[in-house]
């Protein structure tokens, strides 16, 4: 009962729990470098390759290691000229194949694999189908991305408009899932983002729906956490989309501890896995995105009300308690 009184007096005010500006022009407490972006402002720079490898793989001593040394090899593996395990060690043997396959590009044979060399060694996308591009959706977009199935969907007024293959987060860099929205984007970003970026405004990273490539992986769990799609794709929906459009990435529900005291401006997966517990307990808390917003605060103060306990605004051990964390 108690429940649906909170979520009935709190329907109305559904928005994006995000610090705002004072108009001081300094940054709120927990307002993310990419919220000028969403607000209107200025974008924020090039992106970073926090969520890819972005690095030329060549034979060194000590060797490379990494989840792209991983990918050159499964790419070489299925083109014939690698026959070890892809076991992510730029070896002597993986400097071997690298080799052989520039010879047989007719490419400079160095054993450096540059990433612009990633568009010759990769598989291509699927042609686009025949007949005139997709006309422009009409109504408010919103794009859905489900990490179990690969598959982005462009929603129009909440109904599926175009679906698309992508690749997400490899299990120890899981994509993370939750309420989004587009930060900012970008052109033309190249390297592994490919042809086009799309940040998401992912409080504790750096993510984004992005190019690549490497458009092999499309279709499998190879990134570092972003959202691959093939390059003739990812420019399709780049028009559709705007800064300020909601995404939402549907996998596994977060898990996490709450090891820290709550409260208005914090940022992280403890908060976001906070969200997922009071919208479960139907206190719908808005966006499950990791940001404890003003819509949040309202929430707390309402649990703490009935409860009896301090109307402090803050989430800590009684209140975690309640929402049965702790």
């Amino acid at each position: 009962m108690m429940a649906s009184l909170i979520a009935a007096s709190f329907a109305l005010a559904y928005y994006v729990s995000r610090p705002v500006s004072t108009g001081s022009g300094a940054p709120d407490e927990g307002r993310h470098p990419w919220d000028a972006a969403v607000a209107g402002g200025p974008a924020c720079p090039h992106p970073t390759p926090d969520c890819e490898d972005d690095r030329d793989l060549m034979l060194e001593d000590p060797p490379l290691y990494g989840d792209d040394v991983k990918e050159l090899q499964v790419c070489l593996k299925a083109r014939g000229f690698y026959r070890g395990s892809a076991n992510a060690l730029f070896g002597p043997e993986t400097d071997k194949a690298v080799r052989a396959y520039q010879k047989s590009a007719g490419l400079l044979v160095t054993g450096v694999l540059t990433r612009d060399m990633w568009y010759a060694l990769s598989p291509g996308p699927p042609p686009p189908p025949p007949g005139p591009e997709p006309e422009e959706p009409q109504g408010v977009v919103s794009i859905a991305i489900d990490t179990r199935k690969l598959l982005l969907t462009i929603m129009v007024d909440g109904k599926p408009f175009r679906k698309y293959p992508c690749a997400v987060g490899k299990p120890s860099t899981p994509t993370p899932v939750g309420d989004f929205m587009v930060a900012n984007k970008w052109s033309e970003p190249g390297g592994p983002f490919g042809a086009r970026w799309m940040g998401l405004s992912i409080p504790w990273g750096t993510y984004g729906i992005h190019g690549t490539s490497n458009p092999g992986s499309i279709g499998t769990t190879a990134s570092s956490g972003c959202i691959r799609m093939f390059d003739w794709h990812v420019c399709q929906i780049f028009p559709w989309i705007k800064v300020g459009t909601e995404v939402t990435i549907l996998g596994a529900q977060p898990t996490t501890g709450v090891y820290r005291n709550l409260k208005l401006g914090a940022v992280g997966t403890d908060v976001q896995f906070t969200q997922y517990k009071m919208r479960q307990a139907g206190f719908l808390p808005g966006p499950v995105d990791g940001r404890f917003g003003e819509r949040l605060l309202e929430v707390v103060l309402e649990i703490q009300r009935y409860y009896g306990l301090p109307m402090t605004g803050v989430i800590g051990p009684n209140e975690l308690h309640v929402l049965g964390i702790r």
